[in-house]
């Protein structure tokens, strides 16, 4: 309650107390408190917070509480200030978690300028979770030029939970291409039932 308080307060002298509660936390090695701290800075959501948010996710000696802090600056009112860190972080190989959580701030923040750098980055991708991820913000992006990269991930992926994915990220981008793609997806026997389920869903919405 004390972190909440003090990042919903924000100003400089509170967001001093948070950043020194986090070094404290990472030394003493409290994952609670980290965690309750990088959120407690994130609802600070002003330009100082930012700036903060930023510099940790950046940050060599941070790495291993990088994701939180990627993920609090997705959260944040200034979001799609931090593109290029998102961007940056896409093949960030400290941890996984990382990755997932840069593509979600391309999903709620990126444009049509950056899908070719997530689709780049999902051709390199071998964790299916980060590979579901890349393809979430494809679709929340809704770029028609990702569809082919879209349909491959959908015909030749050998995750079940991707292909699905896939599937996902089609129907919010929308299209005739899409359409066309779905409706061969329906058609091919070798698709997995589960695939094919989910493609008759999203034909009939």
């Amino acid at each position: 309650f004390l972190l909440r308080a003090l990042g919903r307060i924000g100003n400089d002298e509170a967001l001093i107390a948070l950043v020194d509660h986090y070094h404290w936390s990472v030394g003493k090695q409290k994952e609670s408190e980290v965690k309750h701290t990088v959120a407690a800075l994130a609802a600070a959501d002003n330009d100082r917070s930012f700036e903060i948010l930023s510099a940790f996710a950046l940050s060599e000696e941070d790495q291993r509480h990088r994701y939180r802090f990627v993920g609090a600056l997705s959260q944040h009112s200034r979001s799609s200030d931090a593109l290029g860190i998102y961007s940056q972080l896409l093949r960030d190989d400290s941890h996984f978690r990382v990755r997932q959580r840069a593509a979600f701030g391309m999903k709620v923040s990126g444009g049509l300028a950056d899908a070719a750098g997530i689709e780049a980055a999902l051709l390199d991708e071998a964790n299916p979770y980060v590979r579901q991820s890349f393809l979430g913000a494809l679709g929340g992006i809704r770029d028609v030029r990702s569809v082919p990269l879209v349909t491959r991930v959908l015909q030749e992926d050998s995750v079940l939970a991707t292909r699905v994915s896939a599937v996902k990220a089609l129907l919010r981008i929308e299209g005739d291409a899409v359409v066309d793609a779905l409706r061969a997806a329906r058609d091919d026997e070798s698709q997995p039932r589960r695939v094919r389920e989910e493609v008759i869903r999203a034909l009939s919405a």
